[in-house]
């Protein structure tokens, strides 16, 4: 099974992460019960460089999955409007997350931070928004 070891600030020490790239990982992670996996935003060979961007729709009361998928669609929409090609998958109990594969190239840092201003920017569209950062 392929791994890639990794140091997690988190946890303080390295890990070796699996690598799921054939069916038999696939399956043995299956035969865990593996239900949820954590996808990597980018790529072994480049670790630093993502080439996914991901949002994060996590509603909170009053909001319930409705407007969440409300967000999330008009979200892919204005992707899809500047020409990129977007994704919307669930998340566990009651998210969704927005995803765009790009080129790589930028950090971690510039992509989240490109993440953080579009929610901005979609919550000053709209007042049932909020962004993380919706404040700074």
């Amino acid at each position: 099974m392929e791994t890639f070891k990794r140091y997690s600030e988190t946890a303080d020490k390295e890990i070796n992460y699996i690598v799921c790239s054939d069916l038999d990982t696939l399956l043995w992670l299956a035969n865990l019960a593996a239900l949820e996996m954590h996808i990597t935003l980018s790529k072994v060979e480049a670790y630093e460089e993502p080439d996914i961007v991901l949002f994060d729709l996590d509603p909170e009361p009053p909001a319930g999955f409705y407007e969440a998928a409300e967000v999330a669609l008009s979200l892919k929409e204005k992707l899809e409007d500047l020409g990129f090609k977007v994704f919307v998958k669930t998340s566990g109990k009651k998210g969704l997350h927005v995803t765009m594969p790009f080129e790589r190239g930028y950090s971690f840092h510039q992509t989240r931070e490109f993440v953080h201003q579009f929610g901005r920017h979609l919550s000053r569209e709209n007042p049932m928004i909020v962004s993380e950062r919706s404040q700074s």
